[in-house]
């Protein structure tokens, strides 16, 4: 297949220019579906390789519509699951995160050399993929391609690259290969880059994080199930708390020699101040169980807001993290009076959440947890914030909405990601997903979709951070700075 693209990549005829841009839409939607986990996850390495041999000699236009067309496929294949709010939806969040691809084949296509502008390609692309992390109305960093080496024996990487620096690394191995096969990549930039990859593989033998055997926590996270899914997931209120109060009781003597138990987010679905059922089963399964349990809670500070917040159920009950990063269009509507102008969808959102300014600990004697919410498993640094003295991180998360997708299973593999970076096991625990136990990037314990019951396990304590966990805050602005060299040795390269 790459050989045959290769030689593609050489005609000039209009017919053969025709193809390329088939065989960009075909490897884009072989992308799509490696996200979609119907491939395995390093297809998409093959799919950029591909790319970069199919538009190694091609025109500044064919380059920036070639690279674009890939881009859309593989965002509208991976986010498919989006279509449950609307196909227009499903084309809308694709065509955002298809900007950072073409804006960087915008911006490349007038690099003279071959090798030269898709090197620039790559680095301008990384940092557009940082901001589209952060911009705008905080972002969305879904499907990077730091991602695609977590199951790979090269995933140890994670433990000294942050996900940005990852996605670097996996598109300048894309191009260095791809160019390297049609012969543009010159003998010393082979051995400059092959020293890099040794120190790098090298580097990941390193752990600095420390484990105390002699110190042990259980902890139990119950998966409970919801009734029903969908945008209408939480309709009937109480309904969630009521089946994870049950999956607890089902539970109980396995739950009373715990030292922490979790539940996911919205286990607990309205607050608790204004609806006396949920007052109720709360205090029911408080004076039942004697571990304290973290669980997440929908709250309503006012009459037009709604926090997602973690609680701590133990003798009463106390706020602990309020969700920092909250998704766009799903859990705030920015621009509000606009779109309620367009579309009647602007009801199905009626009211915004707002975000809490606390970091996500939890503390009990020698036991440390890092707290994260649903898509904050994807954000590379808000994990790491707190990580240092922690012993276990932990995502509630719900799911529900995307049950019959592979959304679930995409958000799990930024939670194999964490674990690897951040040298800590990982419990990733839904209402009705895939509920998991992780350690360095392996599923240790499992609930499958729709299964109702609890994970049980064992930690240790754990001190120290790894290299990643230091690097992360500054992941993007070591990229930034890359970028920069590179835009200041082509200037001078074309004052020469």
């Amino acid at each position: 297949m790459v050989l045959s693209i290769a030689t593609i990549g050489r005609e000039t005829s209009s017919s053969f220019i025709d193809m390329r841009y088939l065989f960009a839409l075909g490897l884009g939607a072989i992308a799509g579906l490696s996200f979609q986990l119907q491939f395995p996850l390093v297809t998409i390495l093959i799919t950029l390789i591909s790319m970069f041999m199919l538009t190694s000699s091609v025109s500044k236009k064919q380059w920036v519509v070639l690279w674009t067309s890939f881009g859309l496929l593989q965002f509208i294949v991976a986010l498919f699951w989006l279509d449950i709010v609307g196909l227009d939806i499903v084309l809308a969040v694709s065509m955002f995160c298809l900007t950072p691809i073409f804006l960087a084949s915008l911006i490349s296509s007038y690099i003279e050399g071959r090798f030269e502008r898709a090197i620039f390609f790559v680095l301008t692309l990384t940092l557009f993929e940082n901001v589209r992390d952060s911009f705008p109305f905080g972002g969305f960093g879904w499907l990077q391609y730091g991602l695609i080496l977590i199951e790979t024996p090269f995933a140890v990487i994670h433990r000294v690259l942050p996900q940005l620096l990852v996605t670097l690394i996996v598109l300048y191995v894309a191009a260095f290969i791809g160019l390297g096969i049609q012969g543009v990549v010159s003998r010393k930039t082979k051995l400059a880059s092959s020293l890099l990859f040794v120190a790098i593989s090298s580097a990941s033998l390193i752990n600095p994080v420390e484990i105390d055997l002699t110190e042990k926590s259980r902890i139990v996270a119950a998966q409970g199930g919801v009734e029903r899914y969908g945008l209408g997931v939480l309709g009937a209120r109480t309904e969630v708390l009521q089946n994870h109060v049950e999956v607890s009781k089902e539970n109980i003597g396995t739950i009373q020699n715990a030292d922490l138990v979790v539940w996911p987010e919205n286990s607990l679905d309205i607050d608790p101040k204004i609806d006396s059922k949920a007052a109720e089963l709360l205090a029911e399964i408080d004076a039942l169980v004697s571990a304290p349990i973290l669980l997440g809670a929908v709250l309503s500070p006012t009459t037009t807001t709604r926090t997602n917040t973690t609680l701590e159920l133990n003798d009463g009950i106390r706020e602990i993290y309020t969700k920092k990063r909250l998704v766009p269009f799903g859990e705030f509507l920015p621009l509000r009076d606009f779109a309620s102008g367009i579309t009647d969808r602007t009801n199905l959102l009626p009211y915004d959440f707002i975000p809490g300014s606390r970091t996500g600990i939890w503390e009990k004697g020698e036991l440390q947890v890092s707290i994260g919410i649903c898509f904050e498993v994807a954000d590379a640094f808000l994990i790491h914030q707190s990580i240092e003295n922690s012993d276990l991180v932990l995502i509630q998360t719900n799911n529900a909405t995307y049950q019959f997708s592979n959304q679930s299973e995409q958000q799990l593999l930024y939670a194999k990601v964490r674990s690897i970076e951040t040298g800590r096991p990982l419990v990733s625990i839904s209402t009705s997903g895939v509920s998991a136990l992780i350690s360095e990037g392996q599923i240790l314990q499992e609930l499958s979709k729709q299964e109702v019951g609890v994970l049980n396990f064992e930690i240790q304590g754990t001190t120290g951070k790894t290299i990643t966990s230091t690097l992360a805050p500054y992941a993007g602005w070591m990229v930034f700075t890359l970028w920069v060299g590179a835009v200041i040795a082509l200037i001078r390269r074309r004052q020469q």
